[in-house]
């Protein structure tokens, strides 16, 4: 869905979603284990893959972000410059010329 600026609404994140069911579930089988008594070992190894994963993907959004942050901010800056060019222009075209002076004669001193 667009907002009135063009820009798409955020919707939430399809990949951190889906992590962080991977994550809920390897939570739950780790609770079982530890419950059970058995060797929780390979289910905390589990938790800390899938937090890494997690901590992996949220980096690369924020650099995506900054990335994207950055390609506007220079797009602004460059039509910033055209409209103060075009604006100088407009400005200087409407000033008339300044009356030359006469060419000073030695006649006068």
């Amino acid at each position: 869905m667009k907002i009135p600026d063009g820009r798409n609404r955020r919707r939430p994140d399809a990949m951190l979603e889906q992590l962080s069911e991977r994550l809920a579930a390897a939570l739950d089988r780790l609770r079982a284990a530890v419950l059970a008594g058995v060797d929780t070992e390979p289910h905390r190894q589990a938790v800390s893959a899938i937090e890494a994963d997690i901590a992996r993907e949220r980096t690369r959004q924020q650099e995506a972000a900054a990335e994207q942050a950055q390609q506007r901010a220079s797009a602004v800056a460059d039509r910033a410059a055209e409209l103060a060019a075009v604006s100088h222009h407009r400005v200087a075209s409407c000033i008339p010329p300044l009356p030359t002076r006469p060419e000073s004669t030695n006649d006068e001193h």
